[in-house]
Protein backbone atom coordinates (compact mmCIF):
# COMPACT_ATOMS: atom_id res chain seq x y z
CA UNK A 1 0.00 0.00 0.00
CA UNK A 2 2.70 2.49 1.02
CA UNK A 3 5.58 1.58 -1.27
CA UNK A 4 4.17 -0.22 -4.28
CA UNK A 5 6.64 -2.67 -5.79
CA UNK A 6 9.87 -0.89 -4.85
CA UNK A 7 12.90 -2.74 -3.42
CA UNK A 8 12.59 -2.71 0.36
CA UNK A 9 16.10 -1.46 1.01
CA UNK A 10 15.53 1.82 -0.86
CA UNK A 11 11.72 2.18 -0.94
CA UNK A 12 10.20 5.65 -0.60
CA UNK A 13 6.65 6.27 0.55
CA UNK A 14 4.37 6.88 -2.47
CA UNK A 15 1.10 5.13 -1.50
CA UNK A 16 1.12 3.77 -5.03
CA UNK A 17 -0.58 0.57 -3.95
CA UNK A 18 -3.31 2.41 -2.06
CA UNK A 19 -4.56 3.89 -5.33
CA UNK A 20 -5.50 0.38 -6.46
CA UNK A 21 -7.47 -0.57 -3.32
CA UNK A 22 -11.01 0.26 -2.22
CA UNK A 23 -10.88 -1.31 1.27
CA UNK A 24 -8.74 -3.75 3.23
CA UNK A 25 -9.49 -6.65 5.60
CA UNK A 26 -6.66 -7.83 7.85
CA UNK A 27 -7.20 -10.83 10.12
CA UNK A 28 -4.57 -12.10 12.53
CA UNK A 29 -1.85 -10.00 10.91
CA UNK A 30 1.42 -10.07 12.93
CA UNK A 31 2.69 -6.53 12.33
CA UNK A 32 5.54 -7.11 14.78
CA UNK A 33 6.18 -10.68 13.74
CA UNK A 34 5.68 -13.66 16.03
CA UNK A 35 7.91 -16.20 17.72
CA UNK A 36 5.91 -19.06 16.23
CA UNK A 37 7.49 -18.33 12.84
CA UNK A 38 10.94 -18.90 14.32
CA UNK A 39 9.73 -22.03 16.10
CA UNK A 40 8.48 -23.44 12.79
CA UNK A 41 11.78 -22.64 11.09
CA UNK A 42 13.57 -24.62 13.81
CA UNK A 43 11.11 -27.46 14.31
CA UNK A 44 9.08 -27.55 11.10
CA UNK A 45 5.29 -27.57 10.93
CA UNK A 46 3.41 -30.80 10.30
CA UNK A 47 0.45 -30.68 7.92
CA UNK A 48 -1.92 -33.47 8.84
CA UNK A 49 0.20 -36.63 8.77
CA UNK A 50 2.83 -34.99 6.57
CA UNK A 51 5.84 -33.83 8.58
CA UNK A 52 8.05 -33.15 5.53
CA UNK A 53 5.91 -30.79 3.46
CA UNK A 54 6.71 -27.91 5.83
CA UNK A 55 10.02 -29.13 7.22
CA UNK A 56 12.56 -26.56 8.51
CA UNK A 57 14.41 -26.72 5.19
CA UNK A 58 11.21 -26.27 3.16
CA UNK A 59 10.03 -23.35 5.27
CA UNK A 60 13.50 -21.83 5.17
CA UNK A 61 13.30 -21.64 1.38
CA UNK A 62 10.25 -19.33 1.56
CA UNK A 63 11.23 -15.62 1.59
CA UNK A 64 8.00 -14.49 3.25
CA UNK A 65 8.50 -16.45 6.47
CA UNK A 66 11.57 -14.37 7.37
CA UNK A 67 9.32 -11.29 7.32
CA UNK A 68 7.24 -12.95 10.06
CA UNK A 69 10.12 -13.24 12.53
CA UNK A 70 9.64 -11.15 15.69
CA UNK A 71 10.63 -7.49 15.67
CA UNK A 72 13.54 -6.57 17.93
CA UNK A 73 12.02 -3.95 20.20
CA UNK A 74 10.87 -3.42 23.76
CA UNK A 75 10.86 -6.46 25.99
CA UNK A 76 11.79 -8.88 23.20
CA UNK A 77 14.99 -6.96 22.50
CA UNK A 78 16.12 -7.58 26.07
CA UNK A 79 15.85 -11.35 25.71
CA UNK A 80 18.65 -13.47 24.35
CA UNK A 81 17.06 -15.25 21.43
CA UNK A 82 15.88 -12.26 19.29
CA UNK A 83 19.41 -10.91 19.22
CA UNK A 84 20.48 -14.13 17.56
CA UNK A 85 17.55 -14.64 15.23
CA UNK A 86 18.90 -12.02 12.82
CA UNK A 87 22.52 -13.23 12.90
CA UNK A 88 23.04 -15.79 10.13
CA UNK A 89 26.05 -17.22 11.95
CA UNK A 90 23.74 -18.64 14.61
CA UNK A 91 21.57 -20.23 11.92
CA UNK A 92 24.67 -21.95 10.57
CA UNK A 93 26.05 -22.99 13.96
CA UNK A 94 22.72 -24.25 15.33
CA UNK A 95 21.41 -25.75 12.09
CA UNK A 96 18.21 -23.71 11.93
CA UNK A 97 15.87 -23.69 8.94
CA UNK A 98 17.52 -24.00 5.55
CA UNK A 99 20.92 -24.43 7.22
CA UNK A 100 19.96 -27.70 8.93
CA UNK A 101 21.99 -30.78 7.94
CA UNK A 102 24.14 -28.85 5.48
CA UNK A 103 27.07 -31.16 6.21
CA UNK A 104 25.46 -33.49 3.66
CA UNK A 105 25.84 -30.87 0.90
CA UNK A 106 28.78 -29.94 -1.29
CA UNK A 107 30.60 -26.73 -0.34
CA UNK A 108 29.02 -24.64 -3.10
CA UNK A 109 25.50 -25.63 -2.01
CA UNK A 110 26.28 -24.83 1.64
CA UNK A 111 27.61 -21.42 0.62
CA UNK A 112 24.53 -20.73 -1.52
CA UNK A 113 22.17 -21.57 1.33
CA UNK A 114 24.16 -19.46 3.78
CA UNK A 115 24.06 -16.47 1.41
CA UNK A 116 20.33 -16.94 0.84
CA UNK A 117 19.47 -17.00 4.56
CA UNK A 118 21.72 -14.00 5.22
CA UNK A 119 19.99 -12.04 2.44
CA UNK A 120 16.51 -12.95 3.70
CA UNK A 121 17.35 -11.95 7.28
CA UNK A 122 18.66 -8.60 6.05
CA UNK A 123 15.62 -8.13 3.83
CA UNK A 124 13.28 -8.81 6.74
CA UNK A 125 14.94 -6.00 8.68
CA UNK A 126 14.34 -3.65 5.74
CA UNK A 127 10.73 -4.84 5.65
CA UNK A 128 10.10 -4.04 9.31
CA UNK A 129 11.90 -0.70 9.01
CA UNK A 130 9.62 0.35 6.14
CA UNK A 131 6.50 -1.08 7.78
CA UNK A 132 7.06 0.88 10.99
CA UNK A 133 8.56 4.02 9.46
CA UNK A 134 6.91 7.33 10.47
CA UNK A 135 4.31 8.74 8.11
CA UNK A 136 5.84 11.08 5.51
CA UNK A 137 2.82 11.80 3.33
CA UNK A 138 -0.79 10.75 3.29
CA UNK A 139 -2.65 8.81 0.58
CA UNK A 140 -5.25 10.70 -1.41
CA UNK A 141 -7.99 9.18 0.74
CA UNK A 142 -8.16 7.30 4.02
CA UNK A 143 -8.75 3.70 2.99
CA UNK A 144 -11.28 1.82 5.16
CA UNK A 145 -9.53 -1.01 7.04
CA UNK A 146 -11.08 -3.82 9.08
CA UNK A 147 -8.47 -5.18 11.50
CA UNK A 148 -9.48 -8.43 13.23
CA UNK A 149 -7.40 -10.22 15.85
CA UNK A 150 -7.93 -13.21 18.10
CA UNK A 151 -7.87 -13.25 21.90
CA UNK A 152 -8.32 -15.72 24.72
CA UNK A 153 -5.84 -18.41 23.64
CA UNK A 154 -2.41 -19.26 25.02
CA UNK A 155 0.12 -17.94 22.52
CA UNK A 156 3.92 -18.08 22.44
CA UNK A 157 5.40 -14.59 22.80
CA UNK A 158 9.12 -14.82 23.58
CA UNK A 159 11.88 -17.37 23.99
CA UNK A 160 15.16 -16.92 25.82
CA UNK A 161 18.04 -19.23 25.04
CA UNK A 162 21.35 -19.67 26.79
CA UNK A 163 23.18 -21.67 24.11
CA UNK A 164 23.68 -25.28 23.20
CA UNK A 165 22.07 -27.48 20.56
CA UNK A 166 18.57 -26.67 19.31
CA UNK A 167 17.30 -29.64 21.35
CA UNK A 168 17.30 -27.10 24.18
CA UNK A 169 14.96 -24.80 22.31
CA UNK A 170 11.81 -26.18 23.90
CA UNK A 171 9.16 -23.73 22.76
CA UNK A 172 6.08 -25.53 24.00
CA UNK A 173 7.01 -26.65 27.49
CA UNK A 174 5.66 -24.08 29.98
CA UNK A 175 4.15 -25.22 33.26
CA UNK A 176 0.39 -25.22 32.68
CA UNK A 177 -0.34 -24.26 36.30
CA UNK A 178 1.95 -21.24 35.95
CA UNK A 179 0.21 -20.23 32.72
CA UNK A 180 -3.17 -20.25 34.43
CA UNK A 181 -2.00 -18.20 37.39
CA UNK A 182 0.48 -15.82 35.74
CA UNK A 183 -0.20 -15.64 31.98
CA UNK A 184 2.19 -12.79 31.26
CA UNK A 185 5.25 -13.96 33.20
CA UNK A 186 8.35 -15.75 32.01
CA UNK A 187 7.89 -19.47 32.66
CA UNK A 188 11.13 -21.36 33.40
CA UNK A 189 11.72 -25.04 32.70
CA UNK A 190 13.86 -26.37 35.56
CA UNK A 191 17.07 -27.93 34.31
CA UNK A 192 17.08 -26.07 31.01
CA UNK A 193 18.67 -22.78 30.03
CA UNK A 194 15.72 -21.76 27.86
CA UNK A 195 12.53 -20.10 29.09
CA UNK A 196 9.28 -19.38 27.27
CA UNK A 197 6.78 -16.58 27.73
CA UNK A 198 3.16 -17.23 26.78
CA UNK A 199 0.48 -14.56 26.63
CA UNK A 200 -2.89 -13.78 25.12
CA UNK A 201 -3.56 -14.22 21.42
CA UNK A 202 -5.14 -16.50 18.82
CA UNK A 203 -2.76 -19.45 19.55
CA UNK A 204 -0.36 -18.26 16.83
CA UNK A 205 -0.16 -14.45 16.84
CA UNK A 206 0.05 -12.74 20.26
CA UNK A 207 -2.00 -9.62 20.93
CA UNK A 208 1.26 -7.70 21.39
CA UNK A 209 1.92 -8.11 17.67
CA UNK A 210 -1.44 -7.09 16.22
CA UNK A 211 -1.57 -3.26 16.64
CA UNK A 212 -1.29 -1.53 13.28
CA UNK A 213 1.91 0.40 12.61
CA UNK A 214 1.42 4.02 13.63
CA UNK A 215 1.62 5.31 10.06
CA UNK A 216 -1.12 2.97 8.83
CA UNK A 217 -3.35 3.74 11.80
CA UNK A 218 -2.91 7.46 11.17
CA UNK A 219 -3.40 7.37 7.40
CA UNK A 220 -6.34 4.99 7.22
CA UNK A 221 -9.85 4.70 8.62
CA UNK A 222 -9.54 1.68 10.90
CA UNK A 223 -12.29 -0.46 12.41
CA UNK A 224 -11.04 -3.01 14.97
CA UNK A 225 -12.73 -6.25 15.97
CA UNK A 226 -11.77 -9.00 18.42
CA UNK A 227 -12.65 -12.67 18.11
CA UNK A 228 -12.09 -15.82 20.12
CA UNK A 229 -11.55 -17.86 16.97
CA UNK A 230 -8.16 -19.53 16.59
CA UNK A 231 -5.69 -18.30 13.99
CA UNK A 232 -6.43 -21.28 11.73
CA UNK A 233 -10.18 -20.68 11.81
CA UNK A 234 -10.29 -16.88 11.55
CA UNK A 235 -11.78 -16.77 8.08
CA UNK A 236 -14.06 -19.79 8.57
CA UNK A 237 -15.53 -18.44 11.81
CA UNK A 238 -19.15 -17.37 11.23
CA UNK A 239 -18.91 -14.23 13.36
CA UNK A 240 -15.74 -13.15 11.59
CA UNK A 241 -17.36 -13.79 8.22
CA UNK A 242 -20.36 -11.70 9.26
CA UNK A 243 -18.08 -8.84 10.35
CA UNK A 244 -16.29 -8.92 7.01
CA UNK A 245 -19.52 -8.95 5.02
CA UNK A 246 -20.93 -6.06 7.04
CA UNK A 247 -17.69 -4.09 6.60
CA UNK A 248 -17.73 -4.64 2.86
CA UNK A 249 -21.50 -4.02 2.80
CA UNK A 250 -22.08 -7.21 0.81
Amino acid sequence: LRYGGQPLATAAETWEGAAQVDSVVMAGTPFRGFMGAFRDLVKGCATGRNAELLSPQALGSMPSIYQLLPVLEGRAARLVIPERIYDVRHWRDEGWGLLAHTEELVASARAARYAYVAAQLENSQHFFARLHAPLCCRPRRAIPVLAIHGIGRKTLEHVEWGGGSDERLRFDRPAESVWRKRPNKIVANAGHSQTSSFGDGDDTVPVTSVPLPAALAEAMSVVRRETRASHRTLYSDKRVQRSVLEFLAL
